[in-house]
């Protein structure tokens, strides 16, 4: 499949299912980003990815390039501590630079790729994001940080080798919208795995209670 379709794909589900009221709940449940502005946010990403602007030696795609990199901005700025701020920016450089990395390392050696490289890429930054950080926003901020910086750093790298840059490319949109349905689905299967455990505990708890109520 060719570049882009993915992105396109997930774009067109996600618009479909906020304006079913399908994740109505789940925007309930993490309230620092409403559905209606994640509708906004899909509607400009799907309709307005055509903006292509001069940038450097190159060119930008505006809106799949610095949208997500606004949301991630205010969600780090509304930080209460700036202890974690501090933590959200170094840790979106390290993710950042950690992808870029193995991505050289697909350029340098291309044996490595046993599958096609946007799968690969998206997996290993769903597992960064888990490893350095647990909440749904701190997660958001250094998505969409992360892969900037490192789309920023291998157009920089291909500049050197081509003379010419795209950022925002329809490569870099497949990878973040599957890192981003990716994230959303590992995080819906990780909560639903909690549910047994949940479950005995208040079985054991309710048990422990009918015991001490018959000692009475």
């Amino acid at each position: 499949m060719n570049d882009g379709y993915l992105a396109l794909i997930a774009m067109w589900c996600l618009l479909i299912v906020i304006w079913s009221g399908w994740l109505d709940r789940f925007f309930r449940r993490h309230r620092f980003f409403p559905n209606s502005a994640m509708l906004l946010f899909t509607g400009l990403s799907l309709f307005s990815s055509w903006w292509i602007l001069p940038f450097f030696a190159g060119h930008v795609r505006v809106i799949p390039f610095f949208l997500p990199i606004i949301v991630a901005a205010y969600l780090w700025i509304k930080e209460a501590s700036a202890k974690h701020r501090v933590q959200l920016a170094t840790a979106s450089i390290l993710i950042g630079v950690s992808i870029f990395l193995m991505q050289l390392l697909f350029r340098l050696d291309p044996i490595l790729m046993f599958t096609n490289e946007k799968w690969l890429v998206a997996g290993f930054t769903i597992l960064l994001l888990f490893v350095t950080a647990q909440r749904l926003s701190h997660q958001w901020i250094l998505l969409a940080l992360g892969l900037a910086l490192s789309d920023l750093c291998l157009q920089l790298f291909n500049w050197q080798k081509t003379g010419s840059m795209l950022l925002g490319s329809a490569f870099f949109q497949d990878v973040w919208w599957i890192s981003a349905c990716g994230l959303a689905v590992t995080r819906y299967l990780l909560g639903f795995g909690k549910w047994p455990t949940v479950f005995r505990r208040k079985r054991a708890k309710s048990t422990s209670i009918a015991r001490i109520e018959e000692i009475k």
